[in-house]
């Protein structure tokens, strides 16, 4: 819903205020730096309307440990960075994609060109270019 909502206000502010990509970056800047100030004023009252020991406890530094000691101790940061990996995970190609006859039969698929040289199945005929090459 923030995409579609996003690029209709952007494509307001590009027609009707005359935008340049480059103001609209400045603007998203802006807007990241109110957030950082917010966040700044939040954490500084909750700090010190919240209990003495606990303003001590978030200034002490986090230990020699290690982050994946961190990640492995904190059951909601174990969970964020397993969902994180199985999102990077899930966008990079398979990894038997360019293994199979050494590559040749992957890099012709994805050209659209594998019908003549192997036997795939998928009957796609070689795409040609503007120039008849």
């Amino acid at each position: 819903m923030g995409a579609v909502v996003g690029a209709f206000l952007v494509s307001i502010l590009i027609e009707k205020f005359r935008l340049s990509p480059y103001s609209l970056m400045l603007i998203a800047a802006g807007v990241l730096l109110v957030c950082l100030a917010l966040i700044l004023a939040v954490n500084a009252r909750e700090v010190r309307s919240g209990p003495p020991e606990a303003a001590k406890r978030s200034k002490q530094p986090l230990g020699k440990d290690g982050g994946f000691q961190l990640i492995l101790r904190d059951k909601y940061l174990f969970w964020i960075a397993v969902t994180a990996n199985a999102r990077e995970k899930r966008n990079q190609p398979p990894p038997h994609s360019m293994e199979i006859r050494g590559g040749r039969f992957a890099a012709l698929k994805m050209r659209g060109s594998c019908a003549e040289e192997f036997d795939c199945g998928c009957r796609r005929r070689p795409r040609t270019s503007p120039r008849g090459r």
